[in-house]
This record gives structure tokens, C-alpha cells and sequence, in this order.
């Protein structure tokens, strides 16, 4: 019961989308490469890459305060938080840089996910189980960046893309590993 009470107050205290404040440095904005002009549905495509990784950012701060005592786990999905958020203030930054206004909320969709892992991790005390989590959003930011790379954006974007794409699908693999051994 007590389980199940948990339950219930994470999913309410979880029901409204991770927000995010402006970037902490607009510094960064203009630390920005100089970057070709890109179309307002391109700023719009970035501002959707924002908001995945406000996201991304918040499941796995939530996923490093497990219930299970793996302190590697912990530390390991704490850093890649911490990646996740500088990647989503860059991302922001070029937004402004473009002359767009940066998201600073998620998604629906990656709320109901955070709440989907909290509900499972609380239910089952399992380390495994938000590494999992974790995996699905890493797998989710490669395909919204692979669909992204899809609609001709700019070169700049491109090269932005690549790096952020890359970078999670390290992190896949070191998740696959730590998963294997959690």
C-alpha cells in the first residue's frame, strides 16, 4: 500500500511538463558561431530539440535518485543530467542566435514518460529498470535527431546534429554496458 501511495504522489507531483529556466549563460548565445540564416521552421525543429532534452535532462535527474543503493548507477546517470543539460542550454543558445525565442518547457509526452519510470522504478526498486528508462530517451533523442536531419537544415545545424547524435549513441552503448551489469 504504502508502495502505491508513493505511486499516486509521484505521478501527481510529476503531472506538469519539466520546465526549464531561460539559459543560466545567454553568454553562450554569443560565444555561438557565426551561422548561416536559418528558416523559422528550423529554429521551430530546435526549439522541438529543446524541449526533448529539458526532458531528457529531467528523467534522468529523477533516474539517478533510485531507490536501489548502486552508487555507480547513480553517478553515471547524475553525469550524463548534467551532459544533457549543457547540451539543452547550447541548443538554446543557438535558438537565440538565430533570433528565435528558446523553449523552456518539455513535452507531454516526455512527462507522461517520467512518470511511466518513476511509477516502475518506485514499484520495483530497480536500478535496471531506469537504466532502461534512460536507454528509451537516449534511443528517442537519436530518432528525433535522425528525423531532424531529414528536412535540409542548415550546414551549421548539420554539424550540430552530428555531434549531439554521435554523443548519444555513445551513451547508448555505455548504458547497454551498465545495464548488462546492474
Amino acid at each position: 500500500m504504502k508502495k502505491l501511495i508513493i505511486g499516486v504522489s509521484a505521478a501527481a507531483l510529476l503531472g506538469a511538463c519539466a520546465v526549464t529556466s531561460e539559459p543560466a549563460n545567454y553568454e553562450a548565445a554569443q560565444t555561438q558561431p557565426d551561422v548561416a540564416p536559418a528558416s523559422a521552421a528550423e529554429i521551430e525543429r530546435l526549439n522541438d530539440l529543446v524541449s526533448v532534452y529539458i526532458d531528457a535532462e529531467a528523467l534522468y535527474t529523477e533516474a539517478a535518485e533510485l531507490p536501489d543503493n548502486q552508487p555507480m548507477v547513480r553517478e553515471e546517470l547524475a553525469k550524463l543530467a548534467e551532459e544533457r543539460s549543457k547540451q539543452r542550454e547550447y541548443l538554446q543558445a543557438r535558438v537565440a542566435k538565430l533570433g528565435g525565442e528558446p523553449d523552456t518547457a518539455g513535452e507531454a509526452l516526455g512527462t507522461t514518460h517520467r512518470v511511466f519510470t518513476e511509477m516502475r522504478t518506485v514499484f520495483s526498486e530497480d536500478s535496471e529498470a531506469a537504466i532502461e528508462e534512460v536507454l528509451r530517451g537516449e534511443r528517442y533523442i537519436v530518432e528525433e535527431i535522425s528525423e531532424f536531419m531529414t528536412t535540409s537544415p542548415t550546414e551549421d545545424t548539420v554539424e550540430l546534429l552530428v555531434i549531439l547524435r554521435d554523443d548519444a549513441e555513445i551513451h547508448i552503448e555505455e548504458l547497454e554496458k551498465l545495464d548488462r551489469i546492474a
